[in-house]
């Protein structure tokens, strides 16, 4: 069972960084059906990759994988985190040491996010 989970994590790590695009990253949040279109297309591919490595094709899965992802990344939920927490000044601070640790946390918080879904969809398999 933890070699599935590995799997998942590397399929996870492929499809998130290495097949996400500039433009995919920097348009899934926009209002209206453009941002509705890039979002989907990221985790099409994202969940595609996740199915590839683990070898598991079914419907229940793939959408376990795909819309967990899809939420979070259109409705960037690691953003709205770092508000509530009181930490989203990180983003846009000056300070050069602040301005640089920002998109650190924010990585670091949206890969907990898709992960612990990861996770809680493995224990559910």
């Amino acid at each position: 069972m933890e070699n599935l989970m590995i799997k998942i994590i590397l399929g996870h790590f492929v499809g998130d960084f290495f097949f996400q695009t500039k433009d995919m990253a920097g348009n899934k949040y926009l209002p209206g059906h453009k941002g509705f279109l890039w979002c989907s297309l990221h985790v099409f591919l994202y969940t595609s990759t996740v199915a590839v490595f683990t070898q598991n094709f079914s419907l229940i899965f793939l959408l376990g994988v795909f819309l967990p992802h899809w939420i979070v990344d259109r409705y960037r939920l690691a953003y709205h985190w770092m508000r509530f927490m009181g930490r989203a000044e990180l983003l846009t601070n000056p300070e050069p040491n602040k301005a640089q640790f920002g998109p650190v946390i924010y990585v670091a918080m949206d890969q907990t996010i898709h992960l612990g879904c990861l996770y809680l969809l493995f224990k559910l398999l």
